[in-house]
């Protein structure tokens, strides 16, 4: 198996898509067809494509968990997060739980998150495999201090179930509310090859997604501060989530990750197109290594006039489309079509 640490190849095998260096092709955001909503900006880090010559996002965009989260109930231990739980394996990001040889009660997690801290709203996906181990957490989640918006996949049940979960809870007679928790059973084994797992982040709403299908979704203590997204695989003992310990190192591999999103720091220039770039060609782009975004930006190539508003957060994809010269829009309609019978 041929395993190095991420350490070595994060400079090399990641890379974020910028269209075109800097994003002109998509500089007019990205349309989320779900809420009729336009992200601003694109963050993606795919660890499959060794030629590409797009650097972007590096090791600096990441941070490990070096730390040790204490125990929160009887007969639990501590999450013991270690940096080198989280290597690239056969062209994925894979993060450990691993037991130490000598002594089976000395368990280490694993962890990384973005560096950068202020996304606030989008569309957080991510490929992932998880572990067929019983007794583990794999969590994808949206994390500030003052809140979180969690997909936790826990293995010990059978079948496996993922938790939904926005941060801080609400509990009706000591039992987690339907308002800010939920749950979906499986319907298929995960840890046998890669599914999409998702969340929509919207002010006042989130949305759960499993391979693009909504699963469950909460309007209540929905976070309104930027933070950072967060991968992490652990276990602690508790008897009533995590279960363990394990009996074999885990793992989970991760693909790839795809975040549409605004942040503090975002802003909509609309040089090279009009009109935002659709996700659904976008992500197809992606799929096919396809960096022009000629699918994407293909709808927009002769509008002539859009006039948008665009809000500071969250800004809506409805346009108005002028067009000035119909002549023109004619001769252009026929030029295109002249092309394509050649």
């Amino acid at each position: 198996m041929n395993i190095i640490h991420l350490l070595i190849l994060i400079p090399s095998l990641t890379y974020a898509i910028v269209y075109d260096t800097g994003a002109t092709r998509c500089d007019c955001g990205f349309n989320d067809p779900m809420k009729d909503t336009v992200w601003q900006d694109l963050w993606y880090m795919d660890f499959q494509d060794e030629q590409h010559s797009q650097q972007l996002y590096t090791m600096q965009d990441l941070f490990f968990a070096n730390y040790i989260i204490p125990p929160k109930y009887n007969d639990s231990y501590p999450r013991v997060f270690r940096k080198d739980n989280v290597e690239i394996v056969n062209n994925a990001i894979q993060i450990a739980v691993t037991i130490n040889e000598t002594n089976s009660s000395d368990i280490s997690c694993g962890g990384f998150g973005t560096d950068k801290h202020d996304f606030l709203y989008g569309s957080f996906r991510s490929m992932m495999k998880l572990t067929h181990v019983k007794g583990t957490v794999t969590g994808m989640f949206a994390y500030h201090p003052q809140g979180e918006i969690d997909i936790e996949m826990v293995s010990a049940l059978q079948p496996p179930e993922a938790y939904f979960a926005v941060h801080p809870g609400i509990t009706t007679n000591g039992r987690a509310s339907p308002l800010t928790h939920g749950e979906w059973v499986f319907n298929f084994d995960p840890s046998e090859d890669y599914h999409e797992y998702r969340f929509d982040w919207y002010p006042n709403l989130v949305v759960f997604y499993i391979d693009d299908v909504e699963r469950y979704r909460m309007t209540t203590n929905i976070l309104s501060q930027p933070g950072r997204i967060m991968f992490n695989h652990w276990t602690d003992g508790n008897a009533n989530f995590s279960q363990g310990p394990i009996k074999e190192d885990a793992y989970v591999s991760i693909k790839n990750m795809t975040f549409f999103f605004n942040s503090t720091e975002s802003s909509l220039h609309c040089n090279s197109t009009q009109r935002a770039c659709e996700i659904k060609d976008v992500i197809y782009s992606l799929k096919n290594n396809q960096t022009s975004l000629e699918r994407a930006t293909s709808s927009v190539a002769i509008t002539t006039a859009v006039t948008t508003t665009i809000p500071t957060t969250m800004t809506s994809s409805s346009s108005r489309v002028t067009i000035r010269y119909p002549w023109l829009l004619l001769i252009l309609l026929y030029v295109r079509y002249y092309i394509y019978i050649i």
